[in-house]
């Protein structure tokens, strides 16, 4: 039997962005496969991997590296095993005659100097490329093999309304709000989105505007900006470090989703808005346009005032989707069971 080690280091975070449920969604489905020997690679001993159902088919390995985990701790870890997957676009740099072969999954060009350094740096060293997007691909100077990416519908599916009433009561979501999933960054265009939001609470003053993320921009200078757009804290509200369980909540309580991305590597939340039967507004860029349902869901990134009036007709229910069939051929489309195969049929 063959094996698969996974660097599983960055899990151990109470902060989950797309790139790490997309590893705990691919790792649920891809553990399901007999044929392979798993182990999970972590750096600490004190660790939450084992909340996640895919910890069960395979072994926990904890190393305990306060520096260069990767570069190090790792680095020696590659005679042991087949196959060692490195979903965080960084690899052993060193390790070239190791016996795994190292594989590795491109999400992104990175949103930094240093981590676009450190993704080309590991499609240098990498047997393998998988990318997670079409868009990403064509990005990389690798050849790379799209594997997509997917969504749990037991995870994320639609609550029926006298049940979503009460578990919206519980967690004190508002009656009346569109939603933002991402971290909050200018690169998830919050500014534009903050702009337009501005615009159109005067027309409903009793809607919301909910984010769920981390803070990548300074909290400071994004609660300056609401001053500066007259926008109240209660009308502008963040959530960051909720349960996948309260994700699911907030989105079959929302009005639409916003995701008017400016860069993006795949864009999980949308599948799982749609997953809930939920509209999305989404960016017109390249990255985006496989997650067309309706045209009438594209707008321009850069400009709040159409911005503004598309949150307008998605608020009017003018947004060109019409029934939940027209969800659910985006999400026959995208799945972690294909995902899964994909890979293990490029292995060979």
């Amino acid at each position: 039997m063959k094996s698969i080690a996974i660097d599983c280091s960055k899990l151990n975070t109470l902060y989950k962005t797309g790139t790490h449920r997309f590893l705990i969604g691919f790792l649920n489905e891809l553990t399901l496969n007999k044929d392979y020997k798993f182990y999970f690679y972590v750096n600490g001993k004190d660790t939450n991997i084992k909340e996640f159902p895919f910890s069960k088919k395979g072994e926990v390995v904890a190393l305990n590296y306060r520096f260069f985990y990767t570069q190090l701790g790792l680095l020696k870890e590659l005679t042991k095993y087949d196959y060692f997957l490195f979903p965080w676009q960084t690899l052993p740099f060193l390790g070239f005659f190791s016996r795994a072969k190292k594989l590795s999954i491109i999400h992104d060009l990175g949103y930094s100097l240093t981590s676009f350094l450190t993704t080309i740096g590991t499609q240098l060293v990498s047997d393998a490329v998988f990318s997670v997007s079409e868009s990403t691909a064509t990005k990389l100077f690798r050849k790379s093999i799209v594997i997509g990416e997917g969504v749990d519908q037991r995870i994320f599916f639609p609550i029926p309304s006298i049940e979503l009433k009460n578990k919206a009561k519980d967690l004190d979501i508002p009656a009346f709000f569109i939603l933002s999933v991402g971290r909050i960054e200018k690169r998830k265009n919050i500014y534009n989105n903050l702009i337009a939001f501005s615009k159109i609470v005067k027309l409903y003053p009793n809607l919301k505007y909910v984010f769920i993320g981390k803070f990548v921009e300074s909290e400071e200078k994004i609660y300056s900006f609401l001053k500066h757009l007259e926008l109240s804290n209660g009308e502008v509200l963040f959530k960051n470090n909720i349960s996948d369980a309260d994700l699911n909540i907030y989105l079959n309580s929302m009005e639409f989703l916003v995701f008017t991305s400016l860069d993006e590597g795949f864009g999980l939340p949308v599948l799982e808005a749609y997953s809930v039967h939920k509209p999305v507004l989404l960016s017109k860029i390249q990255q985006l346009a496989e997650f067309k349902i309706s045209a009438n869901q594209f707008v321009s990134p850069r400009d709040a005032n159409k911005i503004s009036e598309k949150m307008l007709k998605f608020l009017n229910k003018d947004h060109g989707i019409n029934s939940k069939k027209d969800y659910q051929v985006l999400l026959d489309k995208f799945s972690w069971k294909k995902c899964s195969e994909i890979f293990l049929k490029n292995l060979k």
